[in-house]
């Protein structure tokens, strides 16, 4: 080796005394002299990264092209070559870019950062694809982060084209701020990661695949407010993850008609803060929280948070059930291929909105029809287990200005018939409706009070229905004519609270009833309805619902009872539906006799323990 000189860095480059920067900082002055003055701004590198930053006010950056005419990413990628470590673009500009960017920078701490202010970004056919994203090779990037450049419309991105080196990651490496990212409906992306962090704020993403993903490691992704609408390209992502990364914060992540929000694989660590619409799936992730939550399924009929081998934390949140009967609002989905997934539901809300019937896309929840589930358990493993800790119900209508009130519980399925008996016997029907419960298998699934929680039923009071009118709220349903309903309630052992007092009401032009229940603790509420009238009246139908203790509101649009199916009912309710009936010994429902008020054995039930002291 030569005296006074030193080894190539990792891309060859010379290095040394007398030899220029890999990072072309040296060339600032230069930049400054091509840029001239003006009011657009760009931020040149100084000697430090990200410090002693020079700016540069000027005209219309040289080469940028803010109507959309003319491919501006050429123009980037010559300030990025320059030095430009911030540039800002003309306001509510229009962006071509037709070709990569590569923000290939050698020093691990470089940063760029890209200031849109409401400018749009309207991305090409031709961009660069890469086999890195595994998801889809042919989807094309228009920028480059931490990956050496090359030409052509295919570009590797991997451990030996990684431009900080094979063994060297990058920090914060790109910065993406006000900006509208328009895909065209083309399988187009905006940012592609090898082993570096980026942060997103106030991006709106339209008509694209993905906002970002990345090869290798990549903790830290940051997306604050980050929106995307137009569903005009299949499996579209807001964050796109296809291999490992950890520490990835969404902050009010916002999509429409079903777009995903995030897709998460092998994420150890991830928080969702006030997510207010999209789909999630978290595929073998663990420590996922997601709270503040306002996941409004119903818009769009899909499923928000698809999970499967994962552990996850719905906290302090509310949900609302699909329109879509088939696309329950959480689905647990534990295939052969991983680990029994643990999913906590922490004061969690269901929010039912009838709505009024308008033509938008936002209405069409309302009407005679069947409710969506709140959660699926369909597929499980060992170990799949889902933990609530304070549930509840509330519904309201957009006629009363959607003013909620509390109604019943929420409604939890799995094709699994041992789970469904579990979740449907006196004692699962029962600790559901308390709010805080576990589903799990031991010797079978049983449905479990949560840890530390009292399993005493108090003996139980006969319900009373406060009201039932009709013509209410502009709830719309089937119903015609008169209706009488009477109730009573079950304890988690199978006994029988008294029948409440028999309530009618005059159905009117809506087709729905409005029917409010008192009760003074949770129980499995059983409300018989019938068309008769007197003494003689026969039950037609029942509906079994958990319920909590205080007045619940449901909606009977016919068929339907808070979107659960009416189920015939045989045999007369005892002194039919004229009058309470408290005091008598025998309750005959369904054409058998059950004691009242005295506990049945319930086999999947488990040991509830006495009184709490």
């Amino acid at each position: 080796m030569t005296p006074g000189t030193q080894e190539p860095d990792h891309r060859g480059n010379p290095t040394g005394p007398g030899v220029p920067g890999t990072r072309r900082r040296d060339l600032h002055r230069a930049a400054l002299a091509l840029l001239g003055v003006g009011t657009a701004a760009v931020v040149l590198n100084g000697s430090a990264p990200n410090r002693d930053a020079v700016e540069l006010l000027g005209p219309d950056l040289p080469g940028l092209d803010p109507t959309g005419r003319r491919d501006s990413a050429p123009a980037l990628q010559e300030l990025y070559d320059q030095g430009a470590r911030l540039v800002s673009l003309a306001p509510r500009g229009t962006y071509r870019l037709d070709s990569p960017v590569f923000l290939d920078d050698d020093g691990p701490f470089d940063r760029f950062v890209l200031q849109g202010n409401g400018a749009t970004l309207r991305l090409g056919d031709g961009l660069a694809a890469t086999d890195a994203f595994t998801a889809d090779p042919e989807t094309r990037w228009a920028f480059l982060a931490n990956s050496t450049r090359a030409s052509g419309p295919r570009v590797e991105v991997s451990p030996a084209t990684r431009a900080t080196g094979p063994d060297v990651g990058g920090t914060l490496r790109f910065v993406v701020r006000d900006v509208v990212v328009d895909g065209g409906g083309r399988n187009v992306g905006l940012a592609f990661l090898n082993r570096c962090a980026a942060r997103f704020e106030g991006v709106v993403m339209t008509a694209a695949r993905a906002l970002v993903s990345w090869f290798d490691y990549c903790d830290g992704i940051v997306l604050d407010q980050c929106h995307a609408r137009v569903d005009t390209v299949p499996d579209a992502w807001l964050l796109y993850q296809v291999a490992n990364g950890d520490g990835i914060v969404l902050v009010s992540p916002k999509t429409e008609r079903g777009i995903g929000a995030a897709r998460l694989q092998n994420c150890k660590g991830a928080t969702i803060q006030a997510p207010v619409s999209g789909r999630f799936s978290f595929d073998r992730c663990r420590a996922v929280h997601v709270t503040g939550g306002h996941t409004e399924a119903d818009l769009s009929a899909v499923t928000a948070f698809a999970v499967r081998a994962s552990s996850v934390t719905l906290d302090t949140s509310v949900l609302y059930p699909s329109r879509d009967a088939d696309a329950p609002t959480l689905v647990v989905d534990d295939d052969d291929d991983g680990n029994g997934s643990t999913v906590v539901l922490r004061q969690v809300t269901e929010m039912v909105l009838h709505r009024d019937g308008s033509s938008s896309v936002r209405a069409e929840r309302q009407g005679d029809v069947v409710a969506a589930p709140l959660v699926e358990v369909r597929r499980t493993q060992p170990g799949t287990t889902l933990s609530v800790d304070g549930a509840a119900t509330q519904v309201g209508t957009l006629a009363t200005g959607a003013r909620w009130l509390p109604s019943a519980g929420w409604r939890v399925v799995s094709p699994d018939p041992e789970i469904t008996t579990a979740l449907e016997s006196d004692s699962g029907s029962w600790l559901r409706a308390t709010g805080r419960w576990q589903l799990a298998r031991r010797d079978r699934w049983r449905v479990l009070p949560l840890g530390g929680s009292s399993a005493y039923c108090p003996d139980l009071q006969a319900p009373e229905i406060v009201d039932a009118q009709g013509s209410l709220d502009g709830v719309r349903g089937v119903l015609g004519g008169q209706v009488s309903y009477v109730a009573a309630l079950r304890d988690a052992q199978g006994g029988w609270s008294g029948l409440s007092e028999a309530t009618r009401a005059d159905v009117g032009g809506s087709g729905s009833v409005r029917v409010r229940i008192r009760t003074t603790a949770p129980a499995t509420l059983v409300l018989w309805r019938s068309r008769g009238d007197g003494v003689a009246a026969r039950a037609e139908g029942r509906v079994s619902l958990g319920v909590p203790a205080g007045v619940v509101t449901v909606y009977d649009t016919g068929q339907f009872l808070g979107g659960l199916p009416w189920v015939a009912a045989s045999g007369d309710v005892p002194e039919t539906l004229a009058r309470r009936s408290t005091t008598g010994p025998l309750l005959v429902l369904d054409g058998a006799t059950l004691p009242l008020s005295t506990p049945r054995p319930d086999p999947l039930a488990p040991d509830l323990g006495g009184s709490p002291s």
